[in-house]
């Protein structure tokens, strides 16, 4: 590791009286698994499954990502950019989940036009209906061969723009 970065972890775990290994999991958004559990209550393992490989995947692309918790979606927001409009963090989120799992399926919502991926058919327009999350795509995962054609499709807009 970077004798910067050694250096600044140790000085942020005395100063915090916390271990490195702690900051870090704080950093980079490792949750334990009860965090998972609050957002879904009532899923069943495979749903869970699919949920935590998402997040995971939207992580290693975004370490340090922040989550944006609301009522119904939980919102993926990264840090380093400058907010699109004035509507703050809202308009920083490029991944919405939405807490509702009917049919034990991830509904995902991302803030792009829908156009170029209508002919996939896990992709509907939702821009004209009301909806949770952030956005106009809507993107349904079921199975983990969803979850890689997801990641697939859209990896440049879930990989950051640096």
């Amino acid at each position: 590791m970077d004798k910067e970065i050694t250096e600044y972890l140790r000085e942020c775990a005395e100063s915090s009286g916390e271990n490195p290994d702690n900051i870090l999991r704080r950093v980079l958004n490792l949750r334990e698994p009860e965090f998972y559990v609050s957002l879904f209550p009532d899923a069943d393992e495979r749903f869970m499954d699919l949920f935590v490989s998402l997040d995971r995947a939207i992580k290693v692309r975004n370490p340090g990502v922040h989550y944006v918790r609301r009522t119904m979606f939980l919102g993926y927001r990264r840090e380093g950019g400058p907010a699109v409009s004035s509507r703050g963090a809202r308009s920083q989120i490029f991944l919405s989940v939405v807490l509702t799992h009917r049919r034990n399926e991830l509904q995902v919502v991302l803030p792009i036009s829908p156009d170029d991926f209508r002919k996939h058919e896990q992709v509907s327009y939702i821009g004209n209906i009301g909806h949770h999350g952030v956005g106009d795509l809507k993107y349904v995962i079921a199975s983990t061969d969803d979850l890689a054609t997801f990641l697939s499709l859209f990896d440049d807009w879930l990989a950051p723009a640096f």
